[in-house]
């Protein structure tokens, strides 16, 4: 089981301390201040997904739900959240408890393909790290190949940093502030959403 917790923050200013512990955000390079909280989009969810506590709480089932369809709705075990960004920089993140199967985790353009199998990679729209299976290999998903990612120690809490105009997408260790990856010369043109992939038996919360 993963539980993930989301709080998206905004940017501030120059390199400073994390408003909780003290520690420079260096994935970010800035310094952060809590927002506004991410919510999950019921639209978006997929039948294989249950979401509850007011849309701040989902689990995988291995049963499929029988929910309304919706034109948007992921046909694999994906959700974005509410909000979109088309502008601006932006920086939330997703506390992993357990990591059962694996997951993937990063942000999807509004025009990602919701067909039966999701592309991750950049070129579909989806700018994602990943971790594969339970021996947890960690990799970023990039142009049609994995990057391996060698990391210290395995994270607790992932920081996610949007850079819209700067068509930047970094990934860091939100506890030790070690650096996993970052997606350069993005070239973000459509709105992109905070995209969660759970793998079995995964449940997430945002709080």
């Amino acid at each position: 089981m993963v539980l993930v917790s989301i709080v998206l923050f905004s940017v501030l200013g120059h390199i400073g301390a994390d408003p909780r512990g003290g520690q420079n955000c260096t994935c970010l390079g800035r310094r952060c201040e809590v927002s506004e909280t991410v919510l999950l989009d019921p639209d978006t969810a997929s039948r294989w997904l249950v979401l509850s506590e007011g849309e701040r709480r989902v689990r995988r089932s291995n049963v499929e739900q029988d929910i309304p369809d919706h034109f948007r709705k992921f046909n694999e075990a994906c959700v974005l959240g509410r909000s979109g960004f088309s502008t601006g920089q932006h920086y939330w993140e997703v506390q992993l408890l357990q990591e059962g199967d694996g997951w993937s985790l990063g942000v999807a353009s509004d025009t990602a393909s919701l067909e039966e199998w999701v592309i991750e990679e950049p070129e579909a729209g989806v700018w994602v790290v990943a971790r594969w299976g339970r021996k947890g290999q960690y990799v970023a998903l990039t142009s049609l190949q994995a990057t391996p990612l060698t990391l210290h120690e395995e994270p607790v809490r992932l920081g996610v940093h949007l850079d819209y105009e700067g068509g930047r997408l970094s990934l860091c260790n939100a506890d030790t502030m070690e650096h996993l990856y970052t997606f350069t010369e993005a070239g973000f043109t459509d709105r992109v959403y905070p995209y969660l992939h759970l793998g079995l038996f995964a449940e997430m919360r945002l709080d």
